[in-house]
C-alpha cells in the first residue's frame, strides 16, 4: 500500500523512541569512520564526534551584532528557542530537554553563565501563520536572539515555496527592525525525503532567505544527510538519526554564534577529543 509523502515523512520522524535506549546507543559511536586521517582534517573538530561534518554541510556564517556587543560588554543574554524539539510533527510545547541542551551548550562555547534560553513550541504552525505568535513570544520575552527551527510544517503539507520564502523574510526582516538577532534552522534530512525534490527546494529557499537577509543559518537538513552517509549505528537507523539530530543541534547552534560573532569554540571536556 502506497502512503501519501506526509504520511511517510511523520512516521520516519514520530514514531516513539526511547530517548534513553537512543542515547545509549549512540553514545557506543566512536567518530564517523569512511573518512582518511587526511579527510578527518575537514570536519568540524570542535564538536562532539558523532556530530562531526563539514562545516559547509553544517552552517553559513553571518553578522550577530546584538550578539557579539552583549557578550563583549558581559550583559546576560535572552535567547528565543522557537519550534519542536527536533522538528518533530504534531509535538507540543518545545521540549525542555532541547531548551536546556542549547542553554547549556551556549554557556559552554561561549564562555559565560549568563545565558537564558526560553524554548516555544509551535505546533504544526505554517511559516505563513506564525508572525502573530512569534511577535506575541518576542513581546513576552523580548529576546536578543531567536533561533527558528522552520520548514518542516510547510513542507508537510507542501506550501508552495515562494509565499513561504516570502512568509519567512518578511518575519527576519521585522526581527531585525526591532534590533533582535535570528539564526534559522533548516527541516531535517530523513530517508524518506531523500531525493524529493519539493523538499529540496524548500530547503534551499530557507538558505536563500539566510544568504539575502543576512541571517546565520544551520543546515540541519545537510548535516544529517552527511551523518545517515557514515558507518554509525544512527546512518542505519533512521529513529536513532533523528535522536542524534536533536543531541547536535545545540552544538550547531552553538558553533555558528561563536563563528558569527568572531570568536572561537573553545573544546568542552565531555567529548570534544578526537
Amino acid at each position: 500500500m502506497a502512503f501519501p509523502f506526509p504520511q511517510v515523512i511523520a512516521f520516519a520522524l514520530i514514531l516513539p523512541l526511547s530517548a534513553a535506549s537512543a542515547a545509549a546507543q549512540i553514545s557506543q559511536q566512536n567518530m564517523p569512520s569512511g573518512t582518511s586521517a587526511a579527510g578527518a582534517d575537514v570536519l568540524d573538530g570542535s564538536l562532539s564526534p558523532e556530530c562531526r561534518a563539514p562545516a559547509d554541510e553544517l552552517y553559513r556564517v553571518a553578522d550577530l551584532k546584538r550578539v557579539a556587543a552583549i557578550l563583549a560588554e558581559r550583559r546576560p543574554l535572552k535567547v528565543l528557542a522557537l519550534g519542536a524539539s527536533g522538528g518533530e510533527i504534531g509535538a507540543g510545547p518545545a521540549s525542555p530537554t532541547y531548551g536546556s541542551r542549547l542553554e547549556e551548550e551556549l554557556r559552554n562555547v561561549l564562555s559565560t553563565r549568563y545565558v537564558d534560553v526560553e524554548a516555544r513550541g509551535i505546533p504544526g504552525e505554517m511559516a505563513s501563520d506564525a508572525p502573530e505568535h512569534i511577535e506575541n513570544a518576542v513581546t513576552e520575552i523580548r529576546p536578543d536572539l531567536l533561533v527558528w527551527k522552520v520548514g518542516l510544517h510547510d513542507a508537510l503539507a507542501r506550501t508552495e515555496i515562494e509565499p513561504f520564502a516570502t512568509s519567512v523574510r518578511e518575519l527576519v526582516d521585522w526581527l531585525h527592525s526591532h534590533e533582535i538577532d535570528v539564526i534559522l534552522i533548516d527541516p531535517p534530512y530523513t530517508a524518506a525525503v531523500a531525493g524529493d525534490g519539493y523538499y529540496e527546494s524548500l530547503v534551499g529557499a530557507i538558505r536563500d532567505v539566510a544568504l539575502r537577509t543576512g541571517t546565520p543559518l544551520v543546515l540541519r537538513f545537510s548535516a544529517l544527510r552527511f551523518l545517515s552517509q557514515q558507518k554509525t549505528d544512527a546512518a542505519r537507523n533512521q529513529f536513532l538519526l533523528q535522536e542524534l539530530g536533536r543531541r547536535c543541534v545545540p552544538e550547531y547552534v552553538a558553533r555558528v554564534i561563536a563563528l558569527s560573532i568572531g570568536g572561537s569554540n573553545p573544546p568542552s571536556p565531555r567529548a570534544r577529543a578526537p
